[in-house]
Protein backbone atom coordinates (compact mmCIF):
# COMPACT_ATOMS: atom_id res chain seq x y z
CA UNK A 1 0.00 0.00 0.00
CA UNK A 2 3.08 2.75 0.94
CA UNK A 3 4.35 1.84 -2.41
CA UNK A 4 1.05 2.36 -4.49
CA UNK A 5 0.62 5.86 -2.23
CA UNK A 6 4.66 6.47 -3.33
CA UNK A 7 4.08 5.99 -7.55
CA UNK A 8 0.70 7.89 -7.29
CA UNK A 9 1.36 10.96 -5.36
CA UNK A 10 5.51 12.04 -6.07
CA UNK A 11 4.79 12.24 -9.83
CA UNK A 12 2.04 14.59 -8.00
CA UNK A 13 3.63 16.84 -5.99
CA UNK A 14 7.23 17.17 -7.92
CA UNK A 15 9.22 17.13 -4.39
CA UNK A 16 12.32 19.46 -4.58
CA UNK A 17 13.72 17.37 -1.76
CA UNK A 18 12.91 14.41 0.57
CA UNK A 19 13.13 15.50 3.74
CA UNK A 20 14.50 12.49 6.76
CA UNK A 21 13.15 13.92 10.25
CA UNK A 22 12.15 13.11 13.13
CA UNK A 23 8.15 12.63 14.64
CA UNK A 24 7.71 12.77 18.36
CA UNK A 25 4.48 11.79 20.18
CA UNK A 26 4.33 12.91 24.03
CA UNK A 27 3.02 10.04 25.92
CA UNK A 28 1.92 10.49 30.18
CA UNK A 29 2.42 6.91 30.41
CA UNK A 30 5.15 3.89 29.22
CA UNK A 31 2.40 1.28 27.71
CA UNK A 32 2.58 2.39 24.11
CA UNK A 33 5.89 0.60 22.38
CA UNK A 34 8.75 2.30 22.23
CA UNK A 35 7.92 4.82 24.54
CA UNK A 36 11.36 6.60 27.15
CA UNK A 37 12.20 9.27 28.44
CA UNK A 38 14.14 10.49 25.34
CA UNK A 39 14.61 14.13 23.55
CA UNK A 40 10.67 14.83 22.18
CA UNK A 41 11.00 17.56 18.93
CA UNK A 42 7.20 18.13 19.91
CA UNK A 43 8.06 19.76 23.09
CA UNK A 44 11.47 21.03 22.69
CA UNK A 45 12.87 18.94 25.44
CA UNK A 46 13.97 15.56 26.94
CA UNK A 47 10.50 14.27 27.69
CA UNK A 48 8.57 10.44 27.94
CA UNK A 49 7.48 10.46 24.45
CA UNK A 50 7.65 7.66 20.62
CA UNK A 51 9.69 9.02 18.40
CA UNK A 52 9.34 7.63 14.38
CA UNK A 53 11.91 8.71 11.95
CA UNK A 54 10.16 9.36 8.57
CA UNK A 55 11.08 10.16 4.93
CA UNK A 56 8.63 12.73 3.24
CA UNK A 57 8.21 14.03 -0.49
CA UNK A 58 8.33 17.63 -0.06
CA UNK A 59 8.15 20.79 -2.21
CA UNK A 60 7.77 23.99 -1.47
CA UNK A 61 4.39 23.86 -0.49
CA UNK A 62 3.65 20.58 1.28
CA UNK A 63 4.09 17.31 2.35
CA UNK A 64 3.52 14.06 1.73
CA UNK A 65 5.08 11.07 4.02
CA UNK A 66 7.00 8.33 1.49
CA UNK A 67 8.24 5.95 4.54
CA UNK A 68 7.98 5.69 8.38
CA UNK A 69 9.45 3.82 11.09
CA UNK A 70 9.04 4.13 14.76
CA UNK A 71 12.24 4.00 16.76
CA UNK A 72 12.65 1.54 19.53
CA UNK A 73 15.06 2.68 21.95
CA UNK A 74 17.92 0.97 23.51
CA UNK A 75 16.13 0.19 26.83
CA UNK A 76 13.33 -1.90 25.07
CA UNK A 77 15.72 -4.17 24.12
CA UNK A 78 16.19 -6.00 27.40
CA UNK A 79 12.34 -5.17 28.86
CA UNK A 80 10.80 -8.70 28.34
CA UNK A 81 8.23 -7.53 30.42
CA UNK A 82 6.89 -4.50 28.36
CA UNK A 83 7.71 -6.53 25.41
CA UNK A 84 5.83 -9.09 26.21
CA UNK A 85 2.59 -6.82 27.15
CA UNK A 86 3.14 -4.93 24.03
CA UNK A 87 3.50 -7.67 21.76
CA UNK A 88 7.05 -6.79 20.54
CA UNK A 89 8.30 -9.89 18.15
CA UNK A 90 11.81 -11.28 19.61
CA UNK A 91 13.63 -10.16 16.17
CA UNK A 92 12.63 -6.41 16.65
CA UNK A 93 15.67 -4.64 18.16
CA UNK A 94 16.98 -1.46 18.58
CA UNK A 95 18.31 0.49 15.26
CA UNK A 96 20.11 3.83 15.50
CA UNK A 97 17.81 6.18 14.06
CA UNK A 98 19.99 6.68 10.93
CA UNK A 99 20.32 3.51 10.33
CA UNK A 100 15.85 3.29 10.27
CA UNK A 101 16.65 6.47 7.55
CA UNK A 102 18.83 4.81 5.34
CA UNK A 103 16.61 1.50 5.38
CA UNK A 104 13.61 3.66 4.01
CA UNK A 105 15.67 5.02 1.29
CA UNK A 106 16.97 1.37 0.38
CA UNK A 107 13.06 0.69 0.61
CA UNK A 108 12.36 3.56 -1.93
CA UNK A 109 15.12 2.99 -4.00
CA UNK A 110 13.91 -0.76 -4.28
CA UNK A 111 10.33 0.69 -5.61
CA UNK A 112 12.28 2.54 -8.35
CA UNK A 113 12.12 6.07 -6.51
CA UNK A 114 15.27 8.40 -6.36
CA UNK A 115 15.59 11.59 -4.46
CA UNK A 116 15.86 15.32 -6.08
CA UNK A 117 18.29 15.60 -3.04
CA UNK A 118 18.12 15.17 0.98
CA UNK A 119 17.33 17.35 3.73
CA UNK A 120 17.87 16.10 7.18
CA UNK A 121 18.49 17.88 10.53
CA UNK A 122 21.70 18.09 12.40
CA UNK A 123 21.48 15.02 14.25
CA UNK A 124 21.40 13.34 10.67
CA UNK A 125 24.20 15.35 9.18
CA UNK A 126 26.36 15.87 11.47
CA UNK A 127 26.71 11.76 11.67
CA UNK A 128 29.80 10.56 9.67
CA UNK A 129 28.27 6.79 9.44
CA UNK A 130 24.98 8.36 7.68
CA UNK A 131 27.27 10.91 5.43
CA UNK A 132 29.94 8.88 4.14
CA UNK A 133 30.58 6.03 2.03
CA UNK A 134 28.26 3.44 4.03
CA UNK A 135 25.36 6.07 3.93
CA UNK A 136 23.66 8.49 1.40
CA UNK A 137 26.83 8.86 -0.58
CA UNK A 138 26.62 5.14 -1.06
CA UNK A 139 23.08 5.42 -1.98
CA UNK A 140 23.87 7.64 -4.91
CA UNK A 141 22.09 10.78 -3.58
CA UNK A 142 23.41 13.66 -5.51
CA UNK A 143 22.83 16.50 -2.55
CA UNK A 144 22.16 16.68 0.53
CA UNK A 145 21.72 19.16 3.10
CA UNK A 146 21.85 19.33 7.16
CA UNK A 147 20.40 22.32 9.71
CA UNK A 148 20.18 22.36 13.16
CA UNK A 149 17.00 23.60 13.51
CA UNK A 150 13.75 22.55 11.98
CA UNK A 151 14.37 21.06 8.74
CA UNK A 152 10.46 20.89 7.35
CA UNK A 153 9.13 23.21 3.79
CA UNK A 154 8.39 26.63 5.18
CA UNK A 155 4.58 27.74 4.94
CA UNK A 156 2.98 30.80 5.16
CA UNK A 157 4.63 33.25 7.75
CA UNK A 158 7.64 31.13 7.92
CA UNK A 159 5.88 28.51 9.90
CA UNK A 160 7.07 24.47 9.77
CA UNK A 161 5.39 21.62 8.98
CA UNK A 162 6.11 19.67 12.25
CA UNK A 163 8.68 21.69 13.38
CA UNK A 164 9.50 25.03 14.82
CA UNK A 165 10.10 27.92 11.92
CA UNK A 166 14.07 28.62 12.21
CA UNK A 167 15.60 31.88 10.48
CA UNK A 168 14.40 32.74 6.91
CA UNK A 169 16.06 30.03 4.38
CA UNK A 170 19.20 31.48 2.27
CA UNK A 171 19.16 31.91 -1.09
CA UNK A 172 19.71 28.66 -2.99
CA UNK A 173 17.71 26.94 -0.05
CA UNK A 174 14.56 24.35 -0.62
CA UNK A 175 12.06 24.99 2.21
CA UNK A 176 13.52 25.88 5.63
CA UNK A 177 16.67 23.20 4.68
CA UNK A 178 19.85 24.23 3.45
CA UNK A 179 20.74 22.06 0.21
CA UNK A 180 24.35 21.75 -1.04
CA UNK A 181 26.09 19.61 -4.02
CA UNK A 182 26.72 16.26 -2.80
CA UNK A 183 29.61 13.89 -3.57
CA UNK A 184 28.25 12.86 -6.79
CA UNK A 185 26.69 15.83 -8.56
CA UNK A 186 30.41 17.30 -9.40
CA UNK A 187 30.36 15.60 -12.28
Amino acid sequence: MQRRICEHMLPLIAPTAWVIDDVSLPKNRKISVGVAPQYCGALGERANCQVAVSVHAAPDTASCPLQWRLFLPRSWEEDNDRRTSTRVPSEVTHREKWRLALDMLDTLAEWDMRPPAVVADAAYGTNAHFRAVSGVVRRGVRSFGARGAALVPRGPGGAGFGGRAGPPAPAGAVGAGILWPGPSSAA
